[in-house]
């Protein structure tokens, strides 16, 4: 399902958000990724590993398991945000790989957005996408950071525009899934919207007289607020101190052996 709020705050203008299926990464005629190996399925979206024993996805997306490579993880804790569209979900064993979480996200930078949501073909008119039902595959697309803002009851968010042909949007069912920069997680998707939903959806913004209408949003995780939130709440890392000390332990050990 999906509904319409005020967004007095960003832009003026009405956002839809789709909170069942979610929001999703729109890959046009994309083949599956096989790259970003850590984002995960989640709840009907995404999730995306953080720590060896934490994955991060979105509030609205339900649920305590991440499937990953096959195998299904079922968290033994799961924490909300109490406010900021997000979620924290924490395991009693460890995961096979995770990500930084970024600390800066410049404007302009290129966005690999990535998720298990539908997606889209380019119409036969060149004006935009027409949506497919596709959900369950991964899918990596690019676009442009283009603006940040806030949405109230969501959090700051990093938005993009679908302007043309190749651009990668949010569409259902990639909620949870992944902004990065790099190879690291800047973003949690969390919804999409338009400034104009008299217009076609998913439309290029040839469509509106060259302005894109069409936007994604996922919740900024390099906000230091977040930042903190996010490493008061996950299960941390062994400290390098205690590596150093095993391993200093064991070389000990075994010059003591050799004597």
């Amino acid at each position: 399902t999906a509904f319409m709020i005020p967004k007095r705050h960003v832009l003026g203008v009405a956002v839809g958000l789709s909170l069942s299926a979610g929001t999703f990464a729109l890959m046009p005629n994309s083949t599956s990724d096989t790259v970003w190996s850590w984002v995960g399925q989640a709840g009907g979206g995404g999730a995306t590993a953080i720590r060896s024993r934490s994955v991060i996805t979105a509030k609205h997306v339900p649920g305590l398991t991440y499937g990953v490579q096959g195998n299904i993880y079922t968290a033994v804790q799961r924490i909300n945000h109490p406010t900021y569209d997000i979620a924290i979900l924490n395991f009693a064993q460890d995961l096979p790989g995770w990500y930084e979480v970024g600390t800066e996200a410049p404007i302009d930078s290129t966005l690999t957005i990535v998720g298990w949501g539908h997606t889209g073909v380019v119409n036969a008119q060149g004006n935009g996408y027409d949506h497919q039902t596709s959900l369950g595959v991964r899918r990596a697309g690019r676009n442009k950071l283009h603006f940040k803002s806030v949405l109230q009851g969501y959090g700051p968010y990093l938005g993009t525009w679908l302007v043309e042909n190749g651009d990668a949007i949010g569409a259902g069912g990639d909620s949870g899934g992944a902004f990065f920069i790099g190879n690291r997680l800047v973003g949690v998707t969390s919804f999409v919207g338009s400034t104009n939903w008299s217009l076609p959806n998913y439309g290029f913004a040839s469509q509106n007289g060259g302005v894109p209408y069409m936007l994604t949003g996922a919740i900024d995780l390099t906000v230091p607020e977040i930042r903190t939130w996010i490493q008061a709440h996950v299960v941390p890392e062994p400290t390098s101190g205690l590596i150093l000390t095993g391993l200093t332990a064991m070389v000990l050990r075994r010059r003591k052996v050799s004597r």
